[in-house]
């Protein structure tokens, strides 16, 4: 979005409420008269391309932006995504916070395009949402594995009926293979797991029941996407390289910031995602990390993801993270924390052995911490800037941390 083009459309958007007498109900909005001067004029005003919605990134990693997404993002993405799930009708539960395009577009949007309900829950509480799901026949769910995690443990998982459900979908992190098990042991439903962001506005790739562990899958047909390295180029099948993609949804630019709107865009218009990914022989890809979570161990580029991923597919171990601490004689290396399965424990020296059969010498993780629980965010991402405050400042295994990491 060019300088202009945002200016004027922050114009447009004072504009028309400057000119609103007051609020202007449902009611209002739907009459159809000669009269309808309220539809008129936003008819008017307002072009496919105008921002219908502003959300602001979570911010973890620097000061949140304001992402704008436009009337023709938020209409095509979710007729697209409720044409890919298939369930007419859809009868989504939608808990998600309205001020993220999670709650907004996910749940809602996808609901909407399919001609379905909407079936709203104030906020998250395990045995809650079970009855719910059953009271309600919810027939869609969206949500990040540590709501699943705690739906499968919950007393009345095994006794709630979820034949209704259609199509169970996660995003924002790996889901334990334990817990993918238990709704694979308790429901015909299809089960995936999508990779999107606020700026691709959609999901923009898929992975089924046969990938879910191991990768993001593959793009949607309708959207365009690359690998790239540091210099643009694609790279080859096996090579680490950033996500790139463009479609008519993509969002439109950040508020108030063009230089940062111009850094997210290549010159051909793909869109920056940030995320590094490998595309595997197979055609599917696997996610790697974040760019600005990578650090350089003796010159080499490490991804914390990849030591993750490495470190979650012990049998015991249910989740992982690792960050970087200042090292001198490499530069960085990792440090990890790591979450045990459900009445398992865990031996640091057994999974650093565990590490050195599967990872390059420059990737191991020089410490592994285990942790009753990790620190999360709002968003419930795990809060990475606080487990490397700690990690850095070298504290001994025994002293507590916030989170009940040990």
């Amino acid at each position: 979005m060019s300088t202009t083009n945002q200016t004027a459309t922050e114009w447009k958007i004072a504009e028309f409420l400057g000119r609103q007498p007051g609020p202007i109900g449902v009611s209002g909005w739907l009459t159809v008269s000669r009269e309808d001067r309220p539809r008129a004029h936003a008819r008017a005003i307002v072009s496919p391309e105008d921002p219908a919605l502003l959300v602001y990134t979570s911010g973890t990693t620097g000061q949140p932006k304001g992402a704008l997404v436009s009337h023709r993002g938020l209409a095509w993405t979710y007729w697209l995504q409720a044409r890919r799930w298939g369930v007419e009708r859809l009868r989504m539960l939608c808990n998600g916070p309205i001020n993220h395009l999670g709650g907004l577009g996910e749940l809602c949007g996808t609901a909407l395009a399919s001609g379905g309900t909407c079936v709203f829950m104030e906020r998250f509480d395990p045995g809650a949402q079970l009855r719910l799901m059953e009271r309600e026949r919810i027939s869609g769910v969206l949500g990040i594995p540590t709501t699943y995690q705690l739906l499968a443990a919950d007393p009345a998982f095994n006794r709630t009926d979820l034949s209704s459900l259609r199509r169970l979908t996660w995003a924002g992190a790996a889901m334990p293979r334990a817990v993918i098990e238990a709704w694979r042991d308790r429901t015909a439903a299809a089960l995936e797991v999508q990779y999107g962001s606020t700026e691709t506005t959609l999901t923009v790739t898929y992975a089924d029941i046969g990938q879910l562990a191991e990768s993001i899958g593959r793009p949607d047909p309708e959207i365009q996407l690359r690998l790239a390295d540091d210099h643009g180029r694609p790279v080859a099948n096996g090579r680490s390289g950033e996500i790139q993609v463009r479609h008519p949804g993509v969002f439109a630019g950040y508020l108030g910031r063009p230089e940062a709107t111009r850094e997210v865009f290549t010159e051909d218009g793909f869109l920056r995602t940030g995320d590094i990914a490998v595309r595997q022989d197979d055609g599917t890809l696997r996610l790697v990390g974040r760019r600005s979570d990578m650090y350089k161990s003796g010159g080499s580029n490490v991804y914390p993801r990849e030591i993750e991923l490495c470190l979650e597919r012990h049998p015991d171990v249910a989740i992982a993270a690792v960050v970087s601490v200042p090292d001198p004689l490499y530069s960085e290396v990792g440090h990890a924390f790591v979450v045990p399965v459900a009445a398992r424990s865990l031996d640091p020296t057994d999974l650093a052995y565990w590490c050195s059969q599967r990872l390059a010498d420059y990737k191991r993780p020089k410490r592994i911490v285990v942790a009753d629980e990790l620190p999360m965010l709002e968003n419930a991402k795990v809060d990475r800037r606080l487990l490397a405050a700690h990690a850095r400042a070298e504290r001994s295994a025994e002293q507590p941390l916030p989170g009940g990491v040990r």
